[in-house]
């Protein structure tokens, strides 16, 4: 067969390691004869590091070395790391004994310690942290630190994510804070998977398999105080390379490092991350216009249809939809759906409506019987108000009163005097009789 990917000597000394660490071994042995027994040729190592060395990272780790404690940093960082209780050699994406394996035995401290002058390499700004990884199963549960630090933490998944969400969130976290996380499964579980996480202004992103998968708006500083972390946020799961930039990295250098893995990326299905927002339109606006927006996630290519009242719209399959010319038909809860070969979401409903335009009204008054009083109210500029009502004791003779259109040109103050006249008053609040049509007394 060719292109075995594990010899019969790498398969022994890593069930042993396995028998000794506790590791699942029904998971362990599917994984082993799937690298023996797959034909083929392993990733092109040459590409990838062609790929990494023209982005010039600070810190790379390669995770090749074969015996012995110490993990090399082959950037210009310098940062040597010491390896504690870490199965070395490996099968890895790029070939025999190309990866590390943290198997997370709670009876053991696996991980890798930096040498003591990391806090000095901590990065306060922007940041990239790369990583080709094997995620050990599902149904973890626990916190995954791939880099920690004394106050912060980059994770493949979140503390007890699953019980508490229903799924697994990877994220960042701010110790003494809070965790910050997003939602569905950041790495597939039982393959190779490129993971980026990147710091970009107020923004952490995160991507996989080329793909940015989500953003939040929380950041934190980079500290690489170790690789897994003692106690119970021990990673688990086999690291092929993990390179750290001192600067984030674009979509288009992600893409490309990713291309550069051969890695034959799972199709990840769509996720909302932004909703449409409703909105209001006052009556009478000339030209009105409503625009909605929605922002989501997925492996591409992304099919996107807006919806009014759950009925598609046709022609509306972008990102963005323009309402123009707004009339009362208008009027419904706008929605949009989002599929890809991984499955389909549908956004939260966002209302368009139109409602009554602001007034200003004048202030109560008290009058002696048979004096008049004068209440009045302040309209904006508009078109297509049909008239003005007395708040109480109406009497449908005399109390509604029909203001036409051409009678209403720029702002205006309605008064309405004892007697029942309306009256329209200019800015100087001159009294113009109004149209008193229909009036009978």
């Amino acid at each position: 067969m060719g292109g075995l990917r594990l010899g019969v000597g790498g398969f022994w000394d890593r069930f042993i390691h396995c028998r000794e660490k506790s590791v699942d071994m029904k998971k362990f042995i599917l994984f082993c004869f799937s690298m023996m027994l797959l034909p083929g040729a392993w990733a092109d190592l040459a590409g990838w590091e062609s790929a990494i060395s023209a982005d010039n990272p600070r810190n790379w780790y390669r995770f090749d070395e074969a015996s012995g404690t110490t993990l090399v940093d082959h950037g210009p960082g310098g940062l040597n790391g010491e390896y504690i209780g870490v199965g070395l050699g490996e099968a890895g994406l790029f070939g025999a004994g190309q990866a590390a394996g943290f198997p997370g035995d709670t009876t053991a401290d696996d991980r890798v310690m930096f040498a003591s002058n990391w806090a000095d390499l901590n990065i306060a700004g922007d940041w990239t942290a790369e990583f080709i990884l094997y995620k050990y199963g599902t149904g973890q549960g626990n916190a995954q630190a791939l880099i920690n630090g004394i106050n912060t933490s980059v994770r493949l998944e979140q503390w007890n994510s699953l019980a508490t969400y229903g799924d697994y969130r990877g994220g960042v976290t701010q110790y003494g804070v809070a965790d910050y996380y997003l939602e569905g499964t950041v790495a597939p579980p039982d393959e190779w998977s490129h993971m980026v996480f990147v710091r970009s202004g107020g923004q952490t992103q995160i991507y996989l398999n080329g793909v940015l998968f989500g953003s939040m708006p929380n950041v934190v500083n980079l500290e690489m105080q170790s690789i897994s972390r003692s106690g119970a946020d021990k990673l688990r799961a086999s690291l092929d390379e993990v390179v750290v930039y001192d600067r984030a990295l674009s979509a288009a250098q992600i893409a490309t490092h990713f291309l550069a893995t051969g890695i034959t990326s799972s199709v990840i299905a769509p996720t909302i991350q932004t909703q449409p927002q409703s909105q209001e339109i006052i009556v009478g606006t000339p030209g009105a216009t409503a625009t909605f927006t929605f922002s989501a996630l997925g492996t591409l290519p992304l099919d996107i249809q807006w919806m009014k009242d759950g009925v598609d719209i046709p022609g509306a399959t972008s990102e963005t939809l323009v309402l123009t010319d707004i009339t009362s038909e208008d009027v419904g809860a706008y929605s949009v759906s989002v599929s890809n070969a991984g499955g389909a979401v549908v956004s939260d409903e966002a209302l368009l409506t139109i409602v009554a335009p602001p007034f200003e009204q004048g202030p109560n008054q008290t009058v002696l019987t048979g004096f008049p009083a004068e209440f009045s109210l302040a309209l904006p500029d508009g078109e297509g108000y049909t008239g003005l009502e007395e708040g109480r004791n109406r009497n449908p003779n005399r109390d509604r009163h029909i203001a036409p259109d051409s009678q209403r040109s720029g702002p205006k103050l309605w008064g309405l005097h004892s007697g029942n006249h309306l009256r329209r008053r200019d800015r100087h609040h001159q009294s113009i009789p109004a149209d008193r049509s229909g009036d009978t007394g």
